[in-house]
């Protein structure tokens, strides 16, 4: 009976083991032999991308045993942070057994890095003029960066300006990132004489010449003169010879001092022709004008015609032929391309001020008029840029494109380190009259009706060159100072043109601001100046804009 126990307790034993044995083969059987495997990557082993750019996965091919099992491969991208500069990993995995073990294939390197510069934006204007002694105070600047929040800090400020040296001057703002990562950027300082009202002209000693100019500028009837006659002579004239028929016609000038003679030459009822000028005292000797291209008068209407000095070889002639506007509107947009202006957040003044422009010719267009802009997109557009001597040029081309234009006039948008500052703003030129603004005080009237202006300034208001001092225009006061902008400067000290400066708002603001651009208040503002110049045009207004406010969307 023992016996019998014994032999089916081995039995037992025996049919355990066997069991076990057969299921352990059957597991093994389940097992991956990894090198029946091929892997293989679609795409670079390493890719870099910028901080902030989408990672777009390639993905790989998986062979086991020669039969594609790509579409059971496991890919895994948490590891990649595309917003974190660093060196990230893309794992592949593949289940080798039937207890779900994974096999992890060769990773994927993904280097995400930051190669954007930091963006600094200057307060206030990249062009400033200071009198000798002025104390210069500077208006600061803001930075932005993708990555770190605040670098204001870490600006560095290279300030060579010696107030006490009539000079040109640079400020440089250096600034650099946690990944180093630098821009700079400059700020133009001029430093002149008080007493010296031709800044911008190039100086020059006019007894080197026989003769030449020493200051010119258009009026309403031809053009004033003051000059220098090395020949002498109590009695002073300024001939002008037409060189299709010899026809001369003469203009008496005043002797102010030994050699030197000023007086108006008038050009209002000459013919079409091409004239030479001279001056007659002594002797008789073609005009000269030495002065730098910013103080020689170039183009004007007068009265029914279009007069264009040349100034070959420093020789002044002149073209006169029957006037004709090719425009009814010029704006100039303001700012462009490196030359941001003011920022509020992310948004950056020159792109507002494009956004403004671009709706404002769809709505003048409407109303069947030519407009001309000074860029219709973020690029440098018409001799624009951001240094002074570019600034400048864009002056110029404002005043050249401006008299062939019934109404011309500049978009901007204002920033002060002054938070409360707020409302809209007219700059004007100093030597007009309160008739020339009719149309600009029947604006600022408008404007008063949306604004709610919470403190006082000066809302239209010429500004000194020398002095940068502001003299208020409510009472339409013509002053005898230089225009401290170039673009009002320029064109009416060149071009006897008309140039009105528009500030609505202060992107320093936020109140102002979210007024303005979040709660849309800049059509209303727009439409108050498409209104009136329409109607000063002598065109009926329509207040339908639907056709173009899908700009602001």
């Amino acid at each position: 009976m023992i016996e019998v126990v014994k032999k089916k307790k081995y039995f037992l034993l025996m049919l355990l083991v066997i069991i076990v044995l057969f299921i352990w083969g059957i597991s093994s059987s389940f097992a991956l032999d990894t090198s029946l495997v091929t892997f293989e990557l679609n795409g670079e082993d390493i890719i870099t991308i910028n901080v902030g750019d989408t990672y777009v996965e390639q993905g790989a091919k998986l062979f086991v045993n020669g039969e594609d099992r790509t579409k059971d491969m496991i890919i895994d991208t948490t590891d990649v942070d595309i917003n974190t500069p660093g060196t990230y990993y893309v794992i592949y995995k593949y289940i080798i057994d039937n207890e779900n073990n994974l096999f992890e294939f060769v990773t994927r390197e993904v280097n995400v890095i930051d190669n954007e510069s930091p963006i600094i934006s200057l307060i206030g204007d990249e062009s400033v003029t200071i009198t000798l002694y002025e104390d210069y105070v500077d208006p600061g600047y803001i930075v932005n960066d993708n990555i770190d929040k605040d670098l204001h800090d870490k600006v560095i400020v290279d300030n060579k300006v010696n107030n006490e040296v009539v000079g040109d001057y640079f400020i440089t703002y250096t600034v650099t990132d946690s990944n180093g990562n630098t821009t700079s950027v400059k700020r133009y300082i001029k430093v002149v004489d008080v007493n010296d009202k031709g800044a911008l002209a190039s100086k020059i000693n006019e007894t080197l010449y026989s003769n030449t100019v020493i200051m010119n500028s258009f009026n309403n009837t031809g053009i004033y003169l003051y000059g220098y006659y090395g020949e002498g002579g109590d009695n002073f004239k300024i001939k002008l010879k037409n060189t299709s028929n010899g026809e001369e016609i003469i203009s008496l000038m005043k002797r102010v001092k030994p050699n030197y003679y000023e007086g108006n030459v008038t050009l209002i009822n000459l013919e079409n022709g091409i004239y030479q000028l001279y001056i007659v005292g002594n002797d008789t000797l073609r005009l000269e004008n030495h002065l730098g291209e910013l103080a020689r008068i170039v183009r004007a209407k007068i009265g029914n015609k279009l007069v264009t000095f040349n100034y070959a070889n420093n020789d002044v002639s002149l073209v006169v032929e029957d006037f004709d506007y090719q425009y009814d509107v010029l704006i100039d947009v303001g700012h462009g391309n490196k030359e941001t202006g003011a920022t509020y957040g992310n948004i950056m003044e020159k792109d507002l001020n494009l956004l403004i422009s671009l709706y404002e010719k769809c709505r003048y267009e409407e109303h069947g008029l030519s407009v001309l802009l000074t860029r219709d997109d973020d690029n440098d557009a018409i001799m624009m840029g951001n240094n002074s001597q570019e600034l400048n040029k864009r002056a110029y081309a404002i005043g050249y494109y401006g008299v062939v234009s019934r109404i011309s006039y500049s978009n901007h948008h204002n920033s002060t380190l002054d938070s409360d500052r707020m409302g809209y703003e007219l700059l004007v030129q100093a030597s007009i009259d309160r008739k020339q603004l009719d149309t600009e005080f029947n604006i600022m009237n408008d404007f008063n009706d949306i604004y709610n202006l919470k403190e006082e300034h000066d809302r239209i208001y010429a500004r000194d060159f020398d002095t940068e001092r502001v003299y208020s225009k409510l009472d339409g006061e013509k002053y005898n100072f230089s225009d401290y902008y170039a673009i009002l400067r320029i064109p009416y000290q060149l071009f006897n043109t008309k140039m009105v400066i528009y500030e609505p708002i202060y992107m320093s603001n936020s109140d102002d601001f979210n007024w303005y651009y979040y709660d849309k208040n800049m059509i209303s503002v727009s439409e108050i100046k498409i209104e009136n110049y329409v109607n000063y045009l002598g065109i009926d207004y329509n207040s339908d804009n639907s056709k173009c406010v899908y700009l602001f969307d």
